[in-house]
């Protein structure tokens, strides 16, 4: 099918020198490179603030310890609180005033500075985030009727399962929900049929039907919006949404450390799309389908059963143009208006391009700093030299393609479960599974702020590893980041050259699936059985 290639775009396997930055640097520069990298090539660290429980002077006396063992920077991120004492609400004028004192530290030390765009948490969004901004899901619910006979009565308010996904008992339709269109098909030999899709939103009253049943075995299904369990996200897929949260949010940051943007504070961070979303549902706003009819030249209406159930041939079709046009939405939505936000501000934007309805090549392509993840031997589940083809190479990819110079990567996340188990080996071996990967920029994930210095008590993270002054290794630390400094200098000097080219297979996943997002833009192998 001709349309499974037109969109597919080319994954680039990393080659060891991998980022060109321009003019081919000489002997001098690459010594210089390699025995005085950069304060941009060092490590950096993701700053846990659980709670925001600190001191100026723990501020100050951590910035310090980072320094001296040779980290280069630091993300702040707000988290929620341990313990019930001490603590200060996200985007308070405490939080603020810290934050401030973070900053002008942390210039004293020649640190850069960057600052997750949200919180508490990684998710963008909040509770200050109006409701009527907040992210959405759609649900479908179904009932089957034979005809001829008169429907009367209560839509249905089950919702139906991912068809792709194994069984499991999904939420019923609240009264909080909204009814967008229902919608019914002719049931033949578990398909439906095409020319039998009947839009029905018209005998709709409230949260009732009645509708006179033609002969035969009939699918009638309901489809709604919810903002259930979403743990108060913007709406990402909503332009207004994000230009209310960037404008709101960033001019908070700009009043208290605005003077620092494009100098100490470099940029501000977007994690992964972990945005919540139902496995039976997708994302989506409202407006879309408006929206989609004038890019795509037909209503989408009659056609949503497609996007849970069979219907003729047709289903791959429909399939792959909704997920296209959502990821064109995504793009507009939330990069360009993120980025545009930065750009404004003199400061860029980094961000981790996946989990979301958007292409991560593209995604990393757009970002001003594109972010990967993924350690190797995490979880101790994956290997330490991990062949698939995930969302390492994706934004590797992306990079190269878009000519970004700059990859970072959230590294060592869950490298074990345990916390403390982690040694500076495992460590330098999984650094180096990055290197190879495409990354010339290092964020540890991470140092956990807090104002007891001991290891016990302590305002401890479930998914952090101990890269800080608690752990028994920290004193040696100061090595590897020496020689991630060393690498990643030399890597931003080289060239990248691909000795294997690769088609993603997105546009075949996105004929298969609309629902779920996150977990539809995972891994080629195991995608393409």
């Amino acid at each position: 099918m001709r349309f499974l290639m037109s969109t597919a775009a080319v994954i680039f396997l990393a080659a060891t020198f991998n980022i060109a930055c321009g003019a081919e640097p000489g002997t001098e520069q690459l010594l210089q490179a390699f025995t005085q990298p950069p304060n941009d090539c060092k490590p950096h660290t993701r700053w846990w603030w659980m709670g925001n429980a600190l001191r100026k002077e723990d501020i100050a006396w951590q910035l310090e310890q980072m320094r001296a063992q040779g980290i280069g920077g630091v993300e702040q991120i707000t988290m929620e609180p341990v313990y019930t004492r001490g603590n200060h609400d996200y985007l308070s004028p405490e939080y603020f005033e810290l934050l401030h004192f973070a900053v002008e530290e942390a210039e004293k030390r020649e640190m850069a500075f960057s600052i997750n765009f949200g919180g508490p948490g990684w998710i963008w969004g909040g509770e200050w985030v109006p409701i009527e901004d907040q992210s959405q899901v759609m649900l479908a619910s179904a009932v089957e009727v034979d005809g001829p006979r008169v429907f009367s009565g209560a839509l249905p308010e089950e919702a139906v399962n991912n068809p792709n996904d194994v069984p499991r008992s999904m939420p019923v339709i609240a009264d909080e929900d909204r009814l967008l269109k229902v919608v019914a098909a002719r049931l033949e030999n578990g398909r439906l049929r095409a020319d039998s899709l009947t839009d029905l939103s018209s005998f709709a009253r409230e949260r009732s039907l009645e509708w006179k049943v033609p002969e035969g075995r009939w699918r009638i299904m309901a489809f709604w919006l919810t903002r259930r369990d979403n743990a108060n996200a913007v709406d990402h897929l909503n332009r207004g949404a994000m230009i209310r949260y960037c404008e709101t949010l960033g001019a908070r940051y700009k009043a208290a450390v605005g003077d620092h943007f494009g100098k100490t504070v470099e940029s501000f961070f977007g994690d992964s799309f972990e945005v919540p979303i139902y496995r039976n549902g997708l994302y989506w706003t409202d407006g879309l389908f408006d929206t989609f009819e004038k890019e795509k030249g037909y209503s989408l209406v009659s056609w949503l059963p497609a996007l849970w159930y069979e219907v003729d041939e047709l289903s791959a079709r429909i399939r792959y143009d909704v997920n296209e046009f959502l990821h064109k939405q995504g793009m507009e939505a939330f990069f360009q208006v993120f980025l545009d936000w930065c750009e404004r501000h003199g400061v860029r934007g980094r961000i981790q391009p996946y989990g979301f309805v958007t292409d991560s090549i593209e995604g990393a392509g757009r970002a001003h700093i594109p972010e990967m993840e993924i350690t190797p031997g995490e979880k101790d589940a994956l290997p330490w030299y991990d062949t698939r083809i995930g969302p390492r190479a994706y934004v590797a990819s992306g990079a190269h393609l878009y000519g970004k110079t700059i990859v970072s990567t959230e590294a060592f996340t869950y490298l074990h479960w345990e916390p403390y188990r982690a040694t500076l080996e495992e460590l330098k071996i999984a650094t180096d599974g990055f290197l190879c990967a495409g990354v010339n920029k290092f964020y540890n994930h991470g140092y956990i702020a807090s104002p007891e210095r001991d290891i016990v008590p302590t305002r401890g993270f479930f998914a952090a590893i101990r890269i800080s002054h608690e752990n028994i290794w920290w004193p040696y630390y100061h090595n590897l980041a020496a020689y991630t400094a060393r690498c990643c200098a030399l890597l931003r000097h080289g060239r990248f050259v691909a000795d294997v080219a690769v088609y993603s297979p997105l546009a075949n996943q996105w004929t298969k699936s609309v629902l779920n997002a996150r977990a539809l833009r995972i891994h080629l192998r195991e995608r393409t059985q």
